[in-house]
């Protein structure tokens, strides 16, 4: 199984330029605590709802005017549809992350998180690493 198989698409995008409180007010819509950050069909960051919390209330930054691109991660780390799930999860991992978006020939594809494939595990009933997947999620 690979990357492809379980990638959520379509997904939420935003603009660098658009403001932090739009960013908030989408993910507050959508149920989700984070938005990657496009521009046109480039993946160029990602804004999480601690990025807010961290980045912007201890700085008193405007969110009503300040942009995204102010307080957002840039997006380094990425996946191939092809890749293996392993892959995905030992990148998790290893970055200490719990989100990747997935990109093929420089565009945007979808978005893998470790909650996707903590769902494809337990269906499976193939948790290779699941104390590691635990350790990671809890602790």
């Amino acid at each position: 199984m690979n990357v492809s198989n379980i990638m959520k698409n379509p997904i939420i995008t935003i603009s660098p330029t658009d403001t932090i409180s739009y960013a908030a007010k989408l993910m507050s819509q959508y149920n989700i605590g984070y938005i990657l950050v496009v521009d046109g069909y480039n993946l160029i960051g990602i804004i999480t709802d601690r990025d807010i919390v961290i980045r912007c209330i201890p700085s008193e930054i405007d969110y009503k005017i300040c942009t995204v691109d102010k307080i957002m991660t840039n997006s380094a780390i990425i996946l191939h549809p092809s890749d293996s799930i392993k892959k995905a999860i030992s990148i998790m991992i290893d970055s200490n992350i719990r989100r990747v978006p997935v990109v093929d020939d420089g565009k945007l594809k979808g978005l893998i998180t470790i909650f996707d494939i903590l769902k494809i595990s337990e269906i499976s009933n193939k948790i290779e690493i699941s104390h590691a997947l635990t350790e990671f999620l809890f602790y």
